[in-house]
């Protein structure tokens, strides 16, 4: 009881594995349990035995950590070789991951809580990247049609249809390969190009309109 009273209070007071029994020992002295051991030999030999099993724990969580970071970067790896084949699914949550590869070394050796916070970072990393990627063909795209189809060649009865029969002759038409895609970036550039002309008409009817009302004040003065 006296032995683990006074080892108690060297835990206690945060001593710290490169610390020594004569820079430590002001830190627990006025602690009362500090004389439940009455030789100062013995208080030295519990104070040391402490050291000890600290710096043993330290160099075993020293090395649990090296293992651990080995076992992420060869958990990281595997990831990176699934994206590079193209087989990490976006629409896959980490519960079904962990489901279909957990037999696997490289990721059932990684603890499941960083295991799942490493895939997040991955699939985040990667929806970001399809997401940019995916605006940049876009953008490229309306860029081609308008090329392709000026905005002075729209009329109102412009049809979708009218614009697919000319950019088909384009080897750039199937850059998107997404029929649906390609069609849906089409009608976007219509709807564009229309309500602008619809615009445009609407203010020039005001502006005649305008001048219509100011001809017939005229005449009737």
């Amino acid at each position: 009881v006296i032995f683990f009273s006074f080892n108690k209070s060297i835990n206690e007071k945060n001593i710290t594995e490169d610390g020594t029994f004569e820079k430590d020992m002001f830190k627990i002295k006025f602690d009362q349990r500090y004389e439940l051991i009455p030789s100062l030999l013995e208080k030295e030999k519990i104070y040391n035995e402490y050291i000890s099993e600290l710096k043993k724990n330290s160099k075993e969580k020293k090395e649990e950590m090296k293992v651990l970071r080995k076992n992420i970067n060869k958990y990281k790896l595997f990831l990176k070789e699934k994206i590079e084949k193209n087989d990490f699914d976006l629409e896959m949550n980490f519960i079904d991951f962990n489901d279909k590869y957990y037999n696997i070394e490289a990721v059932k050796n990684v603890p499941e809580q960083q295991r799942e916070l490493i895939f997040n970072e991955t699939k985040n990393k990667l929806n970001e990247i399809f997401e940019n990627n995916k605006q940049e063909t876009r953008e490229k795209y309306l860029a081609f049609i308008e090329k392709e189809f000026p905005p002075d060649k729209v009329r109102l009865l412009t049809t979708v249809d009218h614009i697919k029969n000319v950019l088909k002759l384009k080897k750039e038409y199937l850059s998107i390969s997404s029929k649906t895609e390609r069609n849906e970036i089409i009608k976007e550039y219509l709807d564009k190009i229309k309500n602008f002309i619809k615009n445009r008409n609407e203010h020039i009817e005001q502006k005649k309109k305008g001048r219509r009302r100011k001809k017939k004040i005229r005449r009737t003065k």
